[in-house]
């Protein structure tokens, strides 16, 4: 399925209709470091939204994308031109994604696109935010989430196709345990098992593959904090196959009418000398331990991809960074030869930057977004 990545691009020129405060916005980017200043409400996140509704179908700020329309609008368009595997060629392929009231359009050169699983494959998007590092403290939900985005990038449709067969398994097995005709039970656990092996064997060989790029960027963002490591939970005990976990399980899951094991609760932990690290490191530091872990997952699906790259968002997250980890941060992003795009509060923020070829400055204030050429950075 290598094929499925084979067109993967960055964006090149990104035009933004009606989105929050932003009512129109025509950027060209550059491959490399875009970073995008203001004042707090100025329209800076927005922005990053209107790419992550892009690539994700939904905004990482609202749950209802209506609230994304500006007000007194009735829909939001956003285009995107995107580099090929050629960047001095411009733009040369295009996707798009508008809502007006409850219909939702999505374009790929000039196509109707049903999927938004296609879009997401020619143009994957992480995201880095404020709250960075609930991803190690909140739920293991969002850690699995984290496990299937960097798995769909690297098997694609066939990662989908598992996840999916195995969530409809897991339905059924479900409904299963709260009827009283139970006969058809086993047959769904075979299915389950099937598909739930599999799925959790995908995720914990991505882990695997991630783990090298991790520790490159740890050495980096995390110097001198320790040695770090992953460790996976299947969701079932080790001590059984997933098969004989389901049968030792069936009669407690009939009585909480839901399958209580199996990939579903699936989670991971990043530890530090082997003590989770939301024990060990201080806020900032688990934002950069976050840091660590989209960096190493977007450089796994670069690597793999061979051209083109992810597109990283970085958003606010300099609050509880000092000028030296923020240098390092924002420095590193540069020598990775990723497409990102950092907001800030102020241009001064980006001083710490040691070079600033392939990097591109934009002013927002009030939603309007301007090329801040003349900014005047300091001499390094």
């Amino acid at each position: 399925m290598l094929y499925f990545y084979a067109c993967i691009m960055a964006l090149a020129r990104l035009t933004i209709s009606s989105v929050r405060n932003v009512r129109h916005a025509d950027l060209s980017l550059s491959p490399g470091l875009n970073l995008l200043f203001g004042a707090n409400g100025s329209g800076k996140s927005s922005v990053l939204e209107a790419v992550h509704f892009l690539s994700h179908g939904k905004s990482f700020r609202a749950g209802n994308p209506r609230q994304l329309i500006s007000h007194g609008d009735k829909e939001f368009a956003v285009v995107a031109g995107l580099y090929s595997d050629d960047l001095h060629a411009g733009a040369t392929h295009q996707i798009g994604v508008s809502l007006s009231g409850g219909s939702r359009n999505r374009r790929i050169n000039g196509r109707n696109c049903t999927r938004q699983s296609e879009i997401a494959a020619l143009f994957p998007v992480s995201i880095l935010q404020p709250s960075a590092q609930i991803l190690l403290e909140s739920s293991p939900d969002l850690r699995r989430r984290f496990l299937d985005w960097g798995s769909f990038q690297l098997w694609g449709s066939d990662f989908l196709s598992t996840w999916k067969r195995f969530s409809m398994c897991l339905e059924r097995r479900s409904v299963l345990l709260r009827s009283a005709d139970t006969s058809m039970l086993k047959v769904w656990e075979s299915e389950l098992c099937r598909y739930g092996v599999a799925l959790a064997n995908a995720r914990s060989s991505y882990l695997s593959r991630l783990m090298p790029y991790l520790l490159e960027s740890a050495g980096i963002l995390l110097a001198g904090s320790g040695t770090l490591m992953l460790h996976f939970d299947h969701g079932w005990s080790v001590d059984l196959d997933f098969q004989d976990a389901l049968a030792t399980s069936r009669e407690k899951d009939r009585r909480l009418g839901y399958t209580s094991i199996g990939p579903h609760r699936c989670d991971f932990r990043l530890l530090v000398d082997d003590v989770p690290v939301r024990q060990y490191l201080s806020r900032g530091q688990l934002k950069l331990a976050v840091a660590t872990l989209k960096i190493a997952q977007a450089r796994l699906a670069q690597e793999v991809c061979g051209v083109g790259n992810v597109c990283l968002l970085v958003d606010d997250l300099f609050a509880e960074l000092d000028l030296e980890n923020r240098g390092i941060f924002l420095n590193y992003l540069q020598e990775l030869g990723l497409q990102v795009l950092v907001t800030g509060t102020g241009a001064e923020q980006f001083d710490c930057l040691s070079s600033y070829a392939d990097t591109a400055m934009f002013h927002v204030k009030h939603g309007a977004i301007t090329p801040a050429e003349n900014i005047q950075f300091k001499k390094r």
